[in-house]
């Protein structure tokens, strides 16, 4: 999964250097979303089940709703206040791009590239 963090950092990067906000406010948000996985899954031993979610809310591959990673989860992770709070931003920016009638903020994106950056490079995520 760090690989496909790497592929979605890189792939948001090329989106927002050719304007596309969308594009750019999807990928850097799952990039990150990747990468906390990893590190609750494979550094913390944690799964989705051991934050109480109801059963249906849980599929059987264990996947992360959004939220629950997000608002949650992301503690367990060892992220701090401000990484928290730029997943957190993240997570409104792509909700923004994916569901809502206008564009998410490319220049709030160009802010927070070497803060995406920095915290996947914690997270163990090397780019290039």
């Amino acid at each position: 999964m760090q690989e496909k963090a790497r592929e979605n950092f890189d792939a948001a990067h090329d989106a927002l250097c050719a304007s596309r906000p969308n594009a750019a406010a999807n990928r850097f948000y799952y990039s990150l979303y990747l990468a906390v996985i990893v590190e609750l899954e494979r550094g913390k031993g944690k799964s989705p089940r051991d934050y109480n979610l109801n059963e249906r809310s849980v599929d059987d591959e264990g996947e992360w709703p959004h939220k629950t990673l997000v608002y949650r989860a992301c503690r367990d992770a060892d992220l701090k206040d401000p990484e928290v709070s730029l997943m957190a931003e993240l997570h409104g920016q792509r909700v923004t791009a994916d569901y809502k009638p206008f564009n998410a903020d490319e220049g709030i994106l160009g802010v927070f590239e070497p803060r995406i950056r920095n915290l996947l490079e914690g997270l163990g995520v090397l780019l290039t």
